[in-house]
């Protein structure tokens, strides 16, 4: 090997160990949102709703909030409360999953048989979940502001009594940062038993 080769050689092993001559890194290509945090808890449903309340108004009227969810698609918002109707008339040990996200997360509804979204306003109240009856529960308490929701649930097994005080349905929370308040709308419906997650959007 002459003196030019060896020189070559070596100039080429020393760059290889020199930032600078490293080929770049590929960039990513993955701009979804992460979730920032997320909280699993069980609560109890019975009479086929429950609440996600933040906080209580003197005058609000949550019979005529619940009142517009059954006449109208299964949730309705008041000034301070969000009733949701649920297919199952009760499930006294249901997961329930809170997550918070940067922005709206990945839409996934073909995982789900019922969805919704809406929007709330929490304060440092923060966010309380309720059913008829039974105990309730705070949920996760994000920084003071106005947050889009979307809420899906799956597991379900009959329209109404499903059989057991623990059908094994379960529900799922999403919370993003947004600057208005959306109406409440039924974005999936169950198709019934046997239907298992097949949904028809709406």
């Amino acid at each position: 090997m002459n003196r030019r080769s060896v020189a070559l050689t070596l100039a080429l092993v020393g760059c290889s160990q020199r930032p600078s001559c490293q080929a770049p890194a590929p960039a990513s290509n993955d701009a979804s949102p992460h979730r920032v945090h997320v909280q699993d808890v069980v609560v109890a449903l019975d009479y086929g709703q429950f609440y996600l309340r933040t906080g209580y108004a003197e005058s609000e009227d949550d019979l005529a909030v619940l009142d517009r969810a059954i006449k109208g698609d299964g949730i309705a918002r008041g000034k301070s409360i969000l009733i949701v109707l649920s297919p199952h008339q009760n499930n006294f040990e249901m997961p329930l999953r809170i997550e918070r996200w940067p922005s709206e997360p990945p839409k996934d509804l073909e995982q789900w048989q019922e969805a919704f979204e809406a929007s709330l306003t929490i304060s440092d109240f923060g966010l309380y979940y309720e059913s008829p009856t039974l105990q309730g529960k705070v949920l996760e308490t994000p920084p003071p502001g106005t947050y889009a929701v979307r809420i899906t649930g799956r597991g379900f097994v009959a329209a109404g009594w499903p059989g057991s005080t623990t059908p094994g349905d379960q529900w799922r929370i999403q919370l993003w940062p947004t600057k208005n308040l959306a109406p409440p709308k039924r974005v999936l419906t169950w198709s019934g038993p046997g239907s298992e997650h097949d949904a028809t959007t709406e």
